[in-house]
């Protein structure tokens, strides 16, 4: 039989002679999660790296390592409380137009801050341009009124 896959990425596939039981599924899962900084809830990397406040906001948005690893940094430089990130499904930031864009280039996509997701505008006459220096010295999107969208 053939099997057309979605676009994705594999790193790794592990094959065995026997149905695997229940708990060594889920322990094999677990543990691939740990070797690459994947969401899974007995993953240890999100016990052994944040205080549990932080570990239900973690459980709460199956966030990556990665992903997780950058919000426990900013809060914990921000001071923002977990209630801020609890439920957070997507964060369009500033920071990520910056890694882009220069003054006044025309924005085709703003990438999420989670990596998860992306705002973008096929046509160059609907888009905003970047802005390095808006409201309060902030980075942002200038919308000209009229056609803009993202």
């Amino acid at each position: 039989s053939s099997y057309t896959s979605p676009n994705a990425n594999v790193s790794e596939v592990l094959i065995y002679e026997r149905a695997l039981g229940e708990q060594e599924r889920v322990d094999l899962e677990a543990s691939l999660a740990d070797k690459y900084g994947i969401y899974h809830p007995d993953a240890t990397w999100i016990e052994n790296n944040y205080d549990e406040a932080f570990r239900t906001v973690v459980h709460s948005n199956s966030w990556h390592k990665s992903v997780a690893d950058e919000f426990f940094a900013y809060r914990e430089s921000s001071g923002l409380s977990n209630m801020f990130f609890e439920g957070l499904r997507a964060w369009f930031r500033p920071e990520e137009l910056a890694e882009d864009y220069s003054q006044g280039d025309l924005v085709d996509v703003w990438r999420d801050a989670m990596g998860l997701r992306a705002l973008s505008t096929a046509s160059s006459s609907y888009r905003p341009s970047f802005e390095s220096s808006l409201e309060h010295g902030l980075a942002g999107l200038r919308f000209d009124g009229g056609n803009d969208e993202l």
